[in-house]
């Protein structure tokens, strides 16, 4: 995803994305979700990250959060995967 960012002079956020993945997956960092909730251009709904975009919102579904992961379920002896990141698809 390419996202471009700028401050208005009341110190608001105005946020434009300019291109998504092509294989409607997006992985979203800790640190991007912590500041765009901090300022005011992302929020978190029922299971989606919806980017506040000045055309109007983009939304992704959540798929899997940071956290550890069984890398196959049907044998769990193959260990845990770890993500550091928001697994998310779309824009829906």
């Amino acid at each position: 995803m390419i996202l471009d960012k700028w401050q208005r002079a009341d110190g608001s956020w105005d946020v434009e994305v300019r291109r998504v993945s092509p294989k409607g997956r997006q992985q979203f960092t800790p640190r991007l979700i912590y500041t765009g909730l901090t300022e005011g251009w992302l929020s978190m709904t029922q299971g989606q990250v919806v980017i506040h975009d000045r055309r109007g919102d983009v939304a992704w579904n959540i798929l899997r959060v940071p956290g550890r992961y069984p890398i196959d379920l049907q044998d769990l002896e193959k260990g845990m995967e770890v993500i550091n990141y928001y697994d998310c698809e779309g824009p829906v």
